[in-house]
């Protein structure tokens, strides 16, 4: 039937667009640890950051989080966790911010891509 890869093609998209949002997010949440502590999270400190004051270096002078409401960490909508990169290999300056898509494994294309802030 034609209606099936239809209805399935609108769920992938309503996915992506979920990760987005969720990136989307999170960058702001980033923007605003950096703002208070002068720095993104580092690789080793990750996401986890913006929930609670990390301990170990670089130790966040100035943290005022929680920076997003949740008790743990979002996943993206295909329940894996999303990946952080500091400092990026796309985005040299600050961090990489992805979620590895419906297959869950780097890289891919079309609904299986990489949705990320590159």
């Amino acid at each position: 039937s034609v209606v099936g890869p239809r209805l399935f093609g609108r769920a992938d998209q309503g996915k992506i667009a979920a990760a987005r949002a969720q990136i989307e997010n999170f960058s702001l949440a980033l923007d605003n640890y950096q703002l208070d502590t002068g720095n993104y999270p580092s690789g080793q400190q990750g996401l986890a950051a913006l929930l609670s004051k990390p301990s170990g270096s670089p130790s966040p002078q100035g943290w005022r989080g929680p920076y997003i409401k949740a008790r743990e960490l979002p996943t993206d909508p295909w329940g894996s966790t999303y990946q952080y990169v500091s400092p990026g290999k796309m985005n040299k300056n600050w961090y990489d911010l992805f979620s590895l898509g419906k297959d869950g494994q780097k890289g891919g294309e079309g609904d299986a891509a990489d949705i990320g802030n590159f």
